[in-house]
């Protein structure tokens, strides 16, 4: 028993050490390469190893039933990989394939505003789609900014001068510092700008409604106190005359982009919920995730949605919920249980 006992501790120390390996090559391949890696034949016999590795120990090294912080600890790390194997691809294909569920890994919703929709196209071409259990109606998408957007200056280059960059906050009444003692100044800043004309005159206005048109209005001056009037915009970066010095841009700053959407199931609103980046959506068995969007039309947008299956989810937190307990119970209780009955056994004594 002693001789296989060392046999399954060098293995599993070896099977480690290429955990470890593959962790680091993963981490430089990036995201899409690296779940591809980890979800390949070779990979997946090499969880199926580890996993039979870490339960033979139950069997070689009995002190562990004995001692509970241990056996969350080892406890743990098998839960781990229940739960990531049973939630892989690879297993979400074999279990449609045999009839036994049939069940999206992973896909992408992309839906206009006031339309539903209960497809998801599946990677990773995303031509082909897979039919959900329900439907998604996006009601509204809208994005939020931080309050201070940036101004992006760009120096038109000379032959003494090469292109110089600046990236400055737009925050009404600052003055910034260009070059050769010349300024510029941060005006007013316009949600949605338009030209109109009043009185015969040429005005600027911020007219009500959704922010189609942001834009920026400054003042250059240059060494001599000589000033002009300038607009920077977001939706058309680096408008330039022949005669200026300056290219201008604005950017409003994203924070949040947020999908308001209802759950139907035959035609039935069954959930409503606000869908952002960092807060998903759960719902039968799925998350779906804020992933990206697009504009389709002023003020008109396609949300892009991720949808991912909770399979293996509950047990890959239970073997994390079990490890960090086995690791607390081990370092801290253990010590501190012997420190009373040290104190307790001293106490008898006297």
């Amino acid at each position: 028993m002693s001789k296989l006992r060392q046999i399954i501790f060098w293995l599993v120390l070896t099977v480690i050490a290429v955990l470890i390996g593959c962790s680091v090559y993963g981490a430089f391949i990036g995201a899409d390469r690296a779940e591809i890696f980890f979800n390949s034949l070779p990979l997946a016999s090499f969880w199926v190893l580890f996993l039979l590795l870490l339960a033979a120990g139950f069997a070689v090294f009995p002190a562990l039933w004995r001692k509970p912080a241990l056996l969350l600890c080892h406890l743990g790390p098998i839960l781990v990989l229940i739960g990531g194997l049973w939630g892989s691809q690879t297993a979400h294909e074999l279990r449609r394939e045999f009839g036994l569920a049939d069940k999206l890994y992973k896909g992408k919703i992309a839906v206009l505003e006031g339309e539903a929709v209960n497809e998801a196209l599946l990677p990773p071409e995303y031509e082909e789609s897979f039919e959900l259990p329900f439907s998604l109606r996006l009601k509204d998408f809208r994005i939020e900014y931080y309050p201070i957007g940036s101004l992006v200056i760009q120096s038109r280059p000379t032959e003494t001068r090469p292109t110089k960059t600046w990236n400055l906050p737009a925050e009404i009444g600052k003055t910034y510092s260009l070059t050769d003692g010349e300024t510029v100044e941060i005006v007013k800043v316009y949600r949605n700008f338009k030209i109109t004309i009043e009185d015969g005159q040429v005005q600027p206005k911020d007219v009500p409604g959704p922010a189609q048109n942001p834009a920026v209005e400054v003042i250059l001056r240059d060494e001599e106190g000589n000033e002009m009037r300038k607009y920077a915009f977001q939706n058309f970066p680096g408008h330039i005359k022949p005669e200026d010095q300056y290219a201008l841009r604005y950017n409003r700053n994203i924070k949040d982009f947020i999908s308001e959407a209802d759950i139907l199931v035959d035609g039935e609103v069954q959930k409503q919920a606000e869908i952002e980046v960092n807060h998903p959506l759960y719902y039968d068995g799925y998350h779906l995730y804020q992933s990206e969007y697009r504009q389709v039309g002023p003020g008109s947008y396609m949300s892009i949605l991720s949808v991912v299956s909770d399979r293996g989810l509950y047990f890959v937190w239970a073997g994390y919920a079990a490890l960090c307990l086995g690791i607390v119970w081990q370092l801290w209780f253990v010590k501190l249980v012997s420190k009373i009955s040290r104190r307790r056994g001293g106490n008898s004594g006297n």
